[in-house]
């Protein structure tokens, strides 16, 4: 709920505490207390819709507190942007400091928040967290693979061109350092992958 409807909520109650104009019929407000029964007609209760009352009400309880949550970290992040976006035009550090970081943890905070439930409903044994580990380890191990060829290889190479251009001997340094690393990036996914499908 917003601010304002929680100001209106209270500007009516307000209202009527100070006209006085509660003069509802004591019939009209005795319609939400539970009907009584006699004594000797007690309503049996099995405990399956015990069980499943409870887990109706938690999983609403759960739903509304999910909603609220999603909301909280968006109104987060939207706030870390326009901190952003300030810091920027101002150019203060400590902002943008403070909106890098708000808008991170707001957006893996919306992430687990989305990812968790999804989880939880298709996760029934421990063979499914065994496949769920796997298919994060392939993506990881294949995400290290494309940056080490992709991305580090064609820095690598402009820093080889560099040296051609002007003999500077930082560039020769720069360009054996990616060169490197984009290979130990290659060799060490590849290499993981094997031994961890061999296990």
């Amino acid at each position: 709920m917003t601010v304002l409807s929680y100001l209106k909520g209270s500007l009516i109650w307000l209202i009527i505490l100070l006209t006085g104009t509660i003069s509802t019929p004591v019939s009209a407000a005795t319609h939400f207390l539970p009907k009584e029964k006699p004594p000797n007609q007690v309503a049996p209760q099995s405990d399956s819709t015990i069980w499943s009352d409870a887990a109706q009400g938690l999983m609403s309880f759960f739903s509304q507190g999910l909603n609220e949550a999603i909301v909280l970290f968006t109104g987060l992040f939207l706030i870390g942007t326009f901190a952003m976006v300030f810091s920027v035009l101002l150019r203060n550090g400590q902002w943008q400091k403070f909106a890098t970081q708000t808008m991170a943890w707001s957006f893996l905070a919306l992430l687990l928040i989305r990812l968790i439930p999804l989880l939880a409903i298709t996760i029934h044994s421990w063979e499914d967290v065994n496949e769920y580990l796997l298919f994060g380890i392939k993506l990881i191990a294949t995400g290290v693979f494309l940056i080490g060829l992709l991305a580090i290889e064609p820095i690598a190479d402009l820093f080889r061109r560099g040296d051609q251009l002007i003999a500077h001997p930082k560039y020769r340094r720069w360009a054996k350092n990616a060169l490197g690393i984009a290979i130990l990036m290659i060799l060490l996914s590849q290499g993981f992958m094997y031994f961890y499908l061999k296990v």
